[in-house]
């Protein structure tokens, strides 16, 4: 008996030595220098038909490719969801940029390997177990944002699907007056004359509540209004300190529907270029699909750019966790993906890591992001303190709700 014992607790500790021996051992191949090792059989691929003119894309079928890059979880009562590998800092809407097309308006560039779908179908939601997960759709959008401004930033957050909202503290099916129905016929104008729009009583439950509060600094995004249209915003958000100051003090205006060309530039001071896009067609495994791209090389040249940037700092940190490997030269796209890179001839030049380089690399990068968006956002609090003190910002104008749409309006002062 004593013998069995000791027999099982061997097999124990062997059993507990093979997994920890695994756990140092595991290790991941990542492109070098200017080279870029795929990341799965799908990365960037649209791109492949400005880099290569004629060429012909696979059929793409959303459940078997974002696969590879993430998980597949249950989201009640939506049912499946994606969950990407990625480091602990990401989420969605961060790592990329917006920029201006005639046809959309502003339309979101991403630089995951997955931008191309999981920013332009479905929706991003905040889930109280997983964190940042995405439903799928197959109706393309430039990228479905709520947007905010105030002072000298503009933000935008992930807008769920139709009726959900966030005013619990957490998504949940509110009906179609929520968050976002709201309309902020003023959302134009930055001329300090009231901080933002939610003064009103009634609305003091849906954004103002203890459980909104908490969470608020998990869904926004700001940037300064000098950064809008530069490379990788990930570096440049001004954090939660920032996000709850500008609500806490009510100095968000916040408006739901497409911001224009001319009130995006009201916003900057400045005129924005617009980029002309391709659109083309993607045979998914239920239907057709509309793909939109830049077209031209500036925003080619910013994926092949910032895409290693993102594939090692953000995307090995989820992969190397998960004990997951890069298809890298396996990938059946390999010759789009080397022609998106202009890597047709190239070597393949690689740097293997273990899980722990990999993850100390991520804090650093991650450590040196969180620096730098502090004193950013510091910057930007304290020239809104000074406007305050300064008096600039006005009590509210008068308002009237119309309770069948949820939409606010001005009403002339008595």
């Amino acid at each position: 008996m004593k013998r069995a014992k000791k027999t099982a607790w061997l097999c124990v500790l062997l059993s507990m030595a093979v997994v920890a021996q695994s756990r140092v051992s595991f290790r991941i191949s990542v492109g070098a220098g200017d080279y870029y090792h795929a990341v799965g059989d799908y990365d960037y691929l649209p791109y492949a038909h400005a880099a290569r003119p004629g060429w012909v894309a696979p059929r793409v079928d959303f459940i078997e490719m974002m696969g590879q890059y993430g998980a597949w979880v249950r989201v009640a009562p939506f049912g499946q969801a994606w969950k990407p590998y990625a480091a602990p800092d990401w989420r969605p809407y961060m790592f990329g940029h917006w920029l201006q097309t005639r046809q959309y308006g502003p339309m979101w560039e991403g630089y995951e390997p997955w931008a191309w779908v999981a920013y332009h179908y479905g929706s991003w939601i905040l889930d109280r177990s997983y964190g940042w997960v995405w439903l799928p759709g197959y109706e393309w959008h430039p990228g479905r944002v709520t947007w905010a401004h105030c002072v000298g930033a503009i933000g935008w957050m992930p807008t769920p699907p139709y009726g959900y909202d966030y005013s619990m503290g957490y998504l949940s099916f509110i009906g179609p007056n929520n968050q976002f129905s709201y309309s902020d016929d003023d959302f134009a104008w930055d001329d300090y004359s009231y901080g933002g729009p939610f003064y009103d009583a009634r609305y003091r439950n849906m954004y103002y509540n203890p459980a909104y509060i908490r969470i608020q600094i998990e869904l926004w995004s700001f940037i300064d209004v000098a950064r809008y249209g530069d490379d990788n915003y990930a570096d440049f958000i001004f954090g939660p300190d920032f996000t709850r100051h500008v609500f806490d003090r009510k100095l968000a205006r916040v408006m739901n529907r497409p911001v224009t060309r001319p009130v995006l530039e009201r916003f900057l001071r400045r005129r924005v270029a617009e980029t002309p896009v391709e659109v083309m067609q993607f045979q998914t495994g239920r239907r057709a699909i509309r793909v939109v791209v830049p077209a031209g090389g500036a925003t080619l040249d910013r994926i092949r750019r910032q895409s290693r940037v993102v594939v090692r700092e953000v995307i090995a940190a989820g992969f190397a966790e998960k004990r997951r490997d890069f298809k890298g030269t396996s990938s059946r796209n390999r010759d789009a993906v080397a022609g998106i890179f202009r890597q047709e001839r190239a070597q393949p030049r690689l740097e293997t890591l273990s899980a722990e380089q990999v993850g100390e690399r991520v804090r650093k990068a991650g450590q040196s992001r969180a620096q730098g968006r502090k004193a950013l956002a510091w910057s930007a609090r304290e020239k809104l303190l000074r406007i305050e003190k300064q008096g600039k910002f006005k009590e509210p104008k008068k308002v009237r709700i119309d309770s069948r749409e949820g939409i606010r309006k001005k009403k002339d002062a008595d």
